[in-house]
């Protein structure tokens, strides 16, 4: 099998993350109610946040300018695609095509590792987790949230945030 230079497998990482952070995880549940659709959504960017050809291509300014703004975009779109309110849900290849296609036309990159489809696979197995109610991976996702693609570039997003 080919080496990965995308984002860790973090099927491991996750599980054993999972099991020592449950009861944090119980804890921040009985102090709010749970918004499955934010967390999931914060997930997502988390997912994202980390993905290593995508901090490269921002970091490196592979998109000819505004790469924040243009990986941003990328996610925006993924989000719209997979939103809880969508009437049909895309499957995995539909979102590997958008990844693949806004890397190599937006970032004049290929991703050939693996990263997309892990990506897309993960996006959907969290949307369905998070729409049966089951936010816990969700949750291990955004707490290992890297530094915004923003922040890399030295500036906030529209909320104000870095």
């Amino acid at each position: 099998s080919s080496q990965s230079c995308g984002p860790p497998n973090t099927t491991l990482h996750t599980a054993a993350i999972s099991l020592t952070s449950t009861r944090t995880m119980s804890a921040l549940a009985q102090q709010a109610p749970v918004d499955a659709a934010e967390i999931f959504a914060n997930a997502v960017r988390a997912i994202f946040s980390r993905w290593t050809l995508l901090r490269l291509a921002v970091d490196q300014g592979w998109a000819d300018g505004d790469e924040a703004q243009k990986a941003d975009a990328l996610v925006t779109r993924v989000l719209e695609m997979v939103a809880p309110s969508v009437r049909r849900v895309p499957d995995e290849s539909e979102i590997a095509d958008v990844l693949h296609d806004a890397i190599e036309g937006t970032f004049n990159a290929q991703a050939e590792d693996g990263s997309v489809e892990e990506i897309s696979r993960t996006i959907l197995r969290l949307r369905a987790e998070c729409s049966a109610g089951n936010v816990a991976n969700a949750l291990v996702y955004v707490q290992q949230q890297a530094p915004s693609l923003d922040a890399s570039q030295g500036r906030e997003d529209e909320a104000g945030e870095a």
